[in-house]
């Protein structure tokens, strides 16, 4: 590719070394680099040359070589697929997840318990596919269980009907009789649940 312009992956020796990592030209005035568990990442500014660039990175050499090294030695991430028998810590010991179906509401409706699964929204609780799936944000964890539960019971009702409909809100009502308040209760707890800044 043309280095000069084109932002992605690219190779340099150092220390003897095949170094890949990622470039990108910024409106920035100065030549910026990280080094962390995704590796080695590069910004330039938008005319830099790119000899300055190699020049640069040969200088941080010994720097960089030392930061990839300290961060090969990180164990990885584990990826989470919110299934029973996994493994995660909990203030800072292990703890085995177990995932139960929501057969209790189902039950109540006389449906098939249906499939769940966790997921990471920020803005949405539950939600019932079409297939008749349900997926809850593992944010649940933060608010009272009576709470969570009044999230079940909604996307449960959605399995008999799939939209906000007067035969819905009955269903949700024979649920969870409490739903009204339950549900003006979680949206005050979602505006005083922690933000962590700088997250991806």
């Amino acid at each position: 590719m043309d280095r000069g312009t084109t932002e992605g992956a690219l190779l340099i020796e150092l220390g003897g070394r095949l170094i890949e990592y990622r470039f990108a030209r910024r409106r920035r005035r100065m030549l910026a680099i990280t080094v962390d568990a995704a590796g080695l990442r590069v910004s330039a500014p938008l005319r830099a040359p790119w000899r300055e660039i190699e020049a640069f990175l040969r200088d941080k050499e010994r720097w960089i070589l030392r930061k990839l090294d300290a961060w090969s030695r990180v164990p990885r991430a584990p990826v989470l697929h919110g299934v029973s028998g996994e493994t995660l810590p909990l203030f800072g010991t292990p703890a085995t997840l177990e995932v139960r179906p929501t057969a209790h509401y189902a039950a109540v409706l006389g449906v098939p318990a249906p499939r769940v699964t966790l997921s990471n929204a920020r803005t949405q609780w539950g939600v019932c596919t079409e297939g008749g799936a349900i997926r809850l944000s593992w944010r649940l964890v933060h608010v009272e269980p009576r709470l969570a539960d009044y999230v079940v019971a909604h996307e449960v009702a959605h399995l008999v009907e799939m939209n906000h409909s007067r035969r819905f809100w009955g269903l949700l009502a024979w649920l969870h009789p409490d739903w009204r308040e339950a549900r003006e209760r979680l949206e005050l707890a979602a505006a005083t649940l922690p933000v962590l800044k700088g997250t991806r």
